[in-house]
């Protein structure tokens, strides 16, 4: 892999979309073609970074939906449109560009005006469930024959819902109560937790296993048991949480429901104190019990009912986020104070000042791990959010492993990327959602492999919020004059 100093010369070299392009004289055509249409200046290739290129077949289609031409019309949020319809915005700072609208299905006329009349397909947020956004990375050329046409590296490829080259966007898991009778207001906008694009489970499979904890010295060693596939495990958890639901659905967890109903709603009553996750805790073990003695799990195995204990806190915590997430408003205040401080750190703190390592100065890595992190604020059960934090610091762990050449590592290395990656990241509302995971994931989850790299996070974060000059390699004054410059 390469650092971020000779990552352009790496992907010129040994880029899988760069080289189909010089080997295929049917995809230059596609470039050729196109180069013909409208003037050449306005016409760029999106050249996804290489190791989310592993094991894809690169297509035509891939091709005309990473060669898209911009508006000229637009000097700030630029809308572009790829050669097969795809349309999006780049920022205004051209550091990164969001897919918004998936190619129309009859087809698209690459030719005469093309954003004149689709004003609407660019009115959509960036909040929205369908928006994609990618990184830019560099800026080069791509020479054919006697011409130059501009490229931009990006972080990864472009996604939309049912691109054929990625696993289908799935909406929010079913976390509808029917039995309820009513709608939870579940997770609607994003896939479930565990189940990364196939770019990002490739990145964590290209160098064998993930790593984990191995003892109380951190030494992060390879587990074979970390082999199988994220999305598989993404796949097997929606199944048994929507089994769970089913059983829910029938008369007989009719007490079951009415328990939850009645909890939920004298939750919902309560006034904000520091205790409030106790009672949730406390109903939670209780319905435990009730599972236990219930005809509806009769004769189920450990796995089984391990699946419904994680269903019963999904649920009721997924029914009463909105009173249990940010309480009152100190949470909001503190959420603010920290996002203030991350990124008067982040403006001038640089991989050198934490001691990083350079074979470590892996853009894309990094920000393949910073967009896990930033995904915790789509979920609202708690194990979700931690699934979330799971996958940032597996891609940690595999960027160790890699450059270790498989040897083990340990705290002191992994702990200074996984501050950079939060200083960079700065997820929304971070000190809410820390909290949030604290208080309301039971205590007898957070001993696995997740409860680690949660307490690794809230060690981070706690570094950040602390942090002097004495505990980064900068000058003391250095440090001084940049956070005053920058407050």
């Amino acid at each position: 892999m390469a650092n971020s100093q000779n990552l352009l010369h790496f992907e010129l070299e040994n880029n899988l979309l760069l080289r189909a392009i010089r080997d295929s004289l049917d995809h230059r055509k596609i470039i050729e073609r196109s180069v013909t249409m409208i003037p050449p200046v306005s016409l760029v290739v999106l050249v996804p970074a290489n190791v989310t290129l592993e094991g894809m077949n690169i297509t035509s289609t891939f091709i005309e939906t990473h060669l898209v031409t911009t508006n000229p019309a637009q000097m700030k949020e630029c809308q572009f449109v790829s050669v097969n319809g795809v349309r999006g915005l780049f920022s205004k700072g051209k550091d990164s560009l969001t897919v918004l609208q998936a190619p129309p299905e009859g087809g698209f006329e690459f030719t005469g005006e093309m954003f004149e009349g689709h004003s609407a397909a660019y009115e959509d947020t960036l909040s929205n469930p369908q928006a994609y956004t990618v990184h830019s990375l560099r800026v080069s050329d791509l020479e054919l024959g006697d011409q130059k046409v501009p490229f931009i590296l990006i972080s990864e490829p472009l996604s939309f819902q049912g691109c054929p080259w990625d696993n289908p966007i799935q909406q929010g898991e079913d976390t509808s109560d029917a039995a309820m009778g009513e709608d939870d207001g579940g997770d609607q906008s994003v896939a479930v937790p565990g189940s990364m694009p196939r770019r990002i489970r490739d990145f964590l499979n290209i160098f064998g296993t993930s790593a984990a904890p191995a003892n109380e010295t951190a030494m992060v060693q390879a587990d074979s048991s970390l082999k199988e596939s994220a999305v598989a495990d993404a796949a097997k958890i929606t199944l048994t949480y929507r089994d769970f639901l089913e059983k829910l659905r029938q008369p007989a967890a009719a007490d079951i429901v009415n328990n939850m109903k009645v909890f939920i709603e004298n939750f919902q009553k309560r006034p904000p104190q520091e205790d409030l996750h106790l009672s949730v805790r406390a109903f939670l073990d209780q319905m435990e019990g009730v599972l236990q003695r219930h005809p509806l799990w009769e004769g189920a195995s450990q796995e089984e009912f391990e699946n419904a204990r994680e269903g019963l806190e999904k649920l009721l915590m997924t029914r009463i986020h909105s009173r249990a997430f940010k309480p009152d408003a100190s949470y909001s205040r503190r959420d603010e104070e920290l996002s203030a401080r991350l990124a008067l750190l982040g403006s001038f703190v640089t991989l050198e000042h934490l001691d990083i390592a350079e074979n470590l100065h892996n853009e894309v890595s990094h920000i393949l791990a910073q967009k896990e992190l930033q995904k915790i604020v789509q979920y609202k059960a708690p194990r979700d959010k931690m699934v979330c934090i799971l996958n940032c610091c597996k891609v940690i762990s595999n960027l160790l492993t890699h450059a270790r050449e498989g040897q083990p590592y340990g705290a002191d290395e992994f702990l200074p990327l996984l501050i950079y990656i939060v200083l960079k990241a700065n997820p929304d509302d971070l000190h809410s959602n820390m909290q949030y995971i604290t208080n309301y994931r039971h205590p007898s989850r957070m001993a696995s492999e997740p409860g680690y790299f949660f307490t690794q996070l809230v060690s981070a974060v706690h570094f950040l919020e602390n942090v002097q000059s004495s505990s980064l390699s900068i000058d003391p004054e250095i440090f001084d004059r940049l956070s005053l410059i920058h407050i």
